[in-house]
């Protein structure tokens, strides 16, 4: 599917310009730091992009160009040192990432397929939470940017630029305009960052802590507290 492709070559793109600039970072923190500088671009270049042709898919391919530009630039400008090798401890943070990162976004993407945007018989979408306003508002940004001319305006009250902050709210129209319907198109950039936040906090915490078991107990302690909030502070 063309949106899966176009996501996964700014993805890698963004792994090799981190692996080209940044060699004495930890493998999987580059990894990690890559996939985010890859999804990054992906809202930012199609948008720029768009103030020359419009929100569609011809100014995500012109995006391209300046995606190809970044990583010339990153190779002209590549750290020559020795990349830090894949040794046990990365071997650890890997184990720690499927042990703990994995299961809370295999359970964030079931709580976003059966909870977020699920189809009734009558053809309507329900949500599972109070997002009165809210939800309303990001859908109407997505579906109105199809073809917008930038700098866009507001869908609810045209003649007024856009002044939220919409880079994630064209991300899903990014997937529309290359196939997704509304409803994958809101879930797959949802589980894709929650993925992205659940890992980056792992590897934060193990960095800081040292150990894989405190970053595995402050990593339930933060996405998953019951309530026990004023844990945070200890």
């Amino acid at each position: 599917m063309l949106a899966v492709a176009y996501l996964a070559l700014f993805l890698l793109c963004g792994a090799g310009i981190t692996f080209l600039l940044l060699p004495r970072v930890r493998f999987v923190a580059r990894i990690w730091l890559g996939l985010c500088l890859g999804l990054l671009m992906m809202m930012w270049l199609p948008a720029l992009t768009a103030f020359l042709c419009r929100f569609t898919v011809s100014a995500h391919l012109f995006a391209l160009l300046p995606l190809g530009a970044i990583m010339c630039a990153a190779w002209l400008l590549r750290d020559k040192r020795a990349p830090l090798p894949f040794d046990a401890a990365e071997k650890r943070l890997c184990l720690l990432l499927l042990a703990v990162s994995l299961p809370l976004t295999v359970l964030t993407a079931y709580l976003h397929c059966t909870h977020t945007l699920s189809p009734a018989p009558n053809g309507t979408l329900h949500v599972g939470q109070s997002t009165y306003g809210d939800l309303p508002l990001h859908l109407a940004i997505v579906t109105s940017m199809r073809g917008a001319a930038f700098p866009a305006d507001y869908s609810i009250l045209p003649g007024t630029l856009l002044s939220y902050p919409f880079l994630t709210d064209t991300l899903s129209t990014s997937f529309m305009l290359m196939g997704f319907s509304l409803r994958a198109a809101i879930l797959a950039p949802g589980i894709l960052m929650s993925a992205l936040v659940f890992c980056g906090y792992v590897i934060l915490a193990e960095r800081i802590a040292g150990k894989c078991k405190t970053a595995a107990l402050a990593a339930l302690f933060f996405f998953i507290n019951g309530g026990l909030g004023f844990f945070y502070l200890m």
